[in-house]
């Protein structure tokens, strides 16, 4: 079983207008063969957004159900943020300066797994970008 960690406009995509999706995410999300991850670091962002009023979720006042009926609805997993995850975000090039963006690589690179995404950032890095 192939696991993606996807990023956090790819689920927001996926929750709430798929058509943005390229059609090879799209195909990998609807696999069932294909374990998807979203991290913590997804869901913090995700938080944060809302908190600033930068984002509309259907129910702010209760983001872990929202995040967790999401999750349930597109076949998504949570991935927690572990101590080697954060060791590896200092090893990084700063190519990229987004904290959230660079657990997202520090946990692909320990993990060997490729991510869901359309910032073309992530190229930057010694890891496997789908979309």
């Amino acid at each position: 079983m192939n696991t993606y960690l996807i990023d956090s406009h790819v689920w927001l995509w996926a929750a709430s207008e798929p058509r943005k999706l390229s059609s090879k995410a799209t195909k990998i999300m609807r696999d069932p063969d294909c374990k998807l991850a979203l991290s913590m670091a997804s869901v913090w962002e995700i938080a944060i957004k809302v908190s600033k009023g930068k984002l509309n979720l259907s129910s702010t006042d209760n983001i872990d159900r929202v995040v967790l009926n999401v999750n349930a609805d597109l076949g998504v997993s949570l991935l927690s943020i572990s101590l080697e995850h954060i060791h590896h975000t200092h090893q990084l090039p700063w190519h990229h300066k987004d904290p959230f963006d660079r657990m997202l690589i520090a946990q692909a690179r320990t993990l060997n797994i490729p991510i869901i995404t359309a910032d073309p950032h992530f190229k930057a890095y010694s890891i496997e970008t789908v979309w």
